[in-house]
Formats: C-alpha cells, sequence, structure tokens
C-alpha cells in the first residue's frame, strides 16, 4: 500500500505541476504580448 500511496502522489504533483507551468506559460505570453505592444505603439 505505502508503493501504491507514492504513486498516486506523484501522480498528483505531476499534473499539478503541469497546470502551475500552462498557467505561467499563459501569463508570461500574456505579459509579453503587452510590452510588445506597447513598445511598438511607441
Amino acid at each position: 500500500w505505502y508503493a501504491v500511496n507514492v504513486l498516486l502522489t506523484l501522480l498528483v504533483v505531476h499534473r499539478t505541476s503541469n497546470i502551475m507551468h500552462n498557467v505561467i506559460d499563459k501569463w508570461t505570453d500574456k505579459y509579453y504580448d503587452m510590452r510588445y505592444i506597447n513598445t511598438d505603439k511607441s
């Protein structure tokens, strides 16, 4: 049962880290888009 718990924990951590990476990627994309648009206008 210990091995099963470790596997489940690893899976959950892996999924949450993937979701966090996706959110950070989207946020940085928006941030850089805004910076790019601002510099492009000026």
